[in-house]
């Protein structure tokens, strides 16, 4: 049996290709767990946008992000900046690096929300006030027959 050069050259590619996977994928796997903790000490809750056609909803951005202002404020080593603070910048475009400058804070959850009659979608991000990259973000899709499930969910 005759073995060309390029079937050789290939057969050697494939095997490095399979010992670096090898040894490589465990670090690549573990670099990028979904339920990592992140390490924030401390955050502020912007008010969330209201994205749908009815501005009357607004009284919603009160409670969603008070809600999640409420349980995000009972975990423990975690400092989470007044209401009144954060409320400052809603319905402003701000820079995040400049809120958390102004806050004293290390991250930002920030968020939105559209309601359709009786569904809401819901996105949030939590965001490294240093390099303004997201830690976390994840959109929910939920009826609003519960709201109060919905908020202690996002926190």
């Amino acid at each position: 049996m005759v073995i060309s050069k390029g079937s050789k050259v290939v057969s050697i590619l494939i095997l490095i290709s399979l010992v670096s996977g090898y040894f490589l994928y465990p670090n690549l796997v573990q670099s990028f767990k979904p339920n990592d903790k992140i390490a924030v000490t401390s955050i502020a809750v912007l008010p969330f946008v209201n994205m749908s056609k009815n501005q009357d909803l607004d009284y919603f951005t009160e409670g969603l992000t008070d809600g999640i202002l409420n349980s995000i404020a009972q975990l423990k080593n975690l400092k989470v900046s007044a209401r009144n603070s954060s409320f400052q910048f809603r319905g402003k475009d701000v820079d995040i690096h400049e809120v958390g400058k102004k806050l004293d804070v290390e991250a930002v959850l920030e968020g939105s929300y559209q309601v359709d009659g009786d569904r809401v979608r819901i996105t949030a991000q939590l965001i490294n006030v240093e390099d303004e990259f997201h830690f976390w973000s994840e959109q929910y899709d939920e009826k609003l027959d519960d709201v109060f499930a919905i908020q202690d969910k996002i926190a």
